[in-house]
């Protein structure tokens, strides 16, 4: 996939300009749903269905601070897929200069209207295993 590009805006940051943390992790979020969507799946037509994708862990190192105005890429792969879970690996690094700002690792569940974790669906597992 190609990595996605956001620049950074005032309200991502803190009081001195630098990405707050959580909001890494909204980075993330964006790119993953548009990596999943990019692959053929759909969250919004899955949760019609009563599939639902959730966060269980998340993973993060925070490896240089991003700025306000700063452009960065959102790289995000796939790794590690299991009956039941699965995980997103995302480098975010500075667009212009390649620096590395951020590496997040977010371990992925499927559940249903219930919260009860189901195992992945085979449509997703294919995908999933495609790319990994």
């Amino acid at each position: 996939m190609t990595p996605l590009l956001y620049t950074i805006c005032y309200g991502d940051t803190d009081a001195g300009g630098v990405v707050y943390f959580a909001n890494y992790l909204r980075l993330c979020e964006r790119s993953w749903f548009i990596y999943l969507r990019q692959q053929g799946w759909d969250l919004a037509d899955k949760e019609k269905e009563g599939i639902y994708l959730t966060v269980k862990k998340v993973e993060a190192d925070y490896l240089s601070p991003a700025r306000y105005g700063t452009t960065v890429e959102i790289k995000t792969e796939i790794q590690h897929v299991t009956r039941a879970s699965f995980w997103f690996h995302h480098l975010i690094r500075d667009h212009h200069t390649q620096t590395p700002l951020a590496e997040v690792r977010n371990q992925m569940v499927v559940i249903n209207s219930l919260g009860k974790i189901l195992r992945l669906p085979p449509e997703l597992k294919n995908i999933l295993k495609k790319e990994a």
